[in-house]
């Protein structure tokens, strides 16, 4: 249409605060079939997905506006998503810092409370050790973590996750809504739905469904 557009490129993370920006402009990558549009803001009216795909002289004529740095990273493999996983933790968290935190009394413990997030209806059960001395932890509603687990940040539990007892979660992990998670997990990536309730060991990982 007539109004400006801002394009992103699916694959980019962005750990800071993101500044639109004020006058059209193109930040770029280099790949092996030619630049690589990362983001572009500009006023192309008709521009359409099929441009995109075809590489069409209205979507190349993007490559005339003025050239900027690039704000985020682009994710190349999913071990990009994995490497980067605690620094991203980390920085989600920020946003959670204003947020009221309620940490009830209970025959668990947590070191550093200030760095832990519960959500709604969390189950903390017996011999819980929340240690986020190296790293927030953050809990999402009705999550239920069993007896004697050790969770240790920067680390991320989705809603309705169920950690069986004696689990150890180390950092770096992000487990998805409804999974349900035992033995020992590190350094991983878990998508929804997911299940390792078994004992053992999972680690540098990416869990699909």
């Amino acid at each position: 249409g007539d109004e400006p557009a801002l394009l992103v490129a699916g694959r980019t993370l962005i750990f800071n605060d993101w500044e639109v920006p004020a006058e059209p402009c193109l930040v770029t990558d280099a790949s092996e079939s030619g630049d690589l549009v990362r983001m572009a803001c500009a006023h192309s009216p008709g521009l359409g997905p099929q441009d995109v795909m075809e590489r069409t002289d209205r979507w190349m004529k993007l490559q005339d506006l003025p050239h900027m740095m690039p704000q985020g990273r682009l994710v190349g493999t999913l071990w990009d998503l994995i490497h980067w996983n605690e620094e991203s933790i980390t920085t989600d968290t920020v946003s959670l810092l204003d947020e009221p935190r309620a940490h009830a009394a209970g025959p668990y413990h947590m070191v550093r409370e200030e760095e832990i997030f519960p959500g709604e209806d969390v189950s903390l059960a017996p011999g819980v050790v929340l240690d986020a001395s190296k790293g927030p932890i953050v809990i999402a509603d009705h999550a239920r973590i069993g007896a004697n687990a050790v969770i240790v940040g920067p680390c991320y539990i989705g809603v309705h996750v169920n950690v069986t007892p004696l689990s150890h979660i180390r950092p770096g992990t992000t487990i998805g809504p409804m999974c349900k998670v035992g033995g020992e997990i590190s350094n991983s990536i878990m998508l929804g739905y997911s299940n390792k309730s078994h004992e053992g060991y999972l680690g540098d990982s990416y869990l699909g469904k």
